[in-house]
């Protein structure tokens, strides 16, 4: 539904309302793509100074199993946070922006997260995200909130490079 996102209500800036779900896999507001090329990079920078409580929104791989990292108001504080198929490790705190990137080679996808945008902090394990259909893994940008449809994300870019 078109009021669910903007890219006039902050202009320069994809804005994603937060839908609910209870995990990345069930949320609604994602927008995707296809992998492109054999490897490269992603990255986006991420405004969470609208988060509400319980809302995450961040960079996430899309297959065989669901894995991202973003930011998330959790007990009143803005964190980065990791999540592998629902499950949820919450790493340093984060401020109002942040940032999150992916490196993607073949089917083996690590995250990392940054509060500068210049140094970058791994975020888990390299993760294999197989293709659940025949058209391959997907990077998408996602905002969900598992308390109710409340709070938003805006996202300044979303940078992909080709490596191979």
């Amino acid at each position: 539904v078109h009021a669910n996102w903007s890219l006039t209500e902050r202009k320069g800036w994809l804005t994603l309302k937060a839908l609910q779900a209870d995990q990345l896999k069930t949320a609604r507001n994602t927008l995707s793509q296809k992998l492109m090329g054999y490897e490269g990079e992603a990255v986006t920078q991420i405004d969470a100074s609208c988060l509400a409580e319980g809302t995450s929104a961040g960079l996430c791989a899309l297959g065989s199993i669901y894995v991202g990292v973003g930011i998330t108001r959790h007990d009143g504080k803005l964190r980065f946070y990791a999540e592998n198929s629902g499950q949820r490790e919450l790493l340093g705190a984060a401020g109002k922006i942040g940032y999150v990137k992916v490196h993607a080679d073949g089917c083996r996808f690590l995250f990392y997260y940054s509060a500068d945008g210049k140094n970058y902090r791994e975020a888990g394990k390299p993760q294999e995200v197989r293709p659940a259909n025949w058209k391959g893994p997907r990077l998408g940008l996602y905002c969900y909130n598992a308390l109710g449809d409340q709070g938003q994300a805006s996202f300044n870019y979303f940078r992909y490079q080709i490596l191979k």
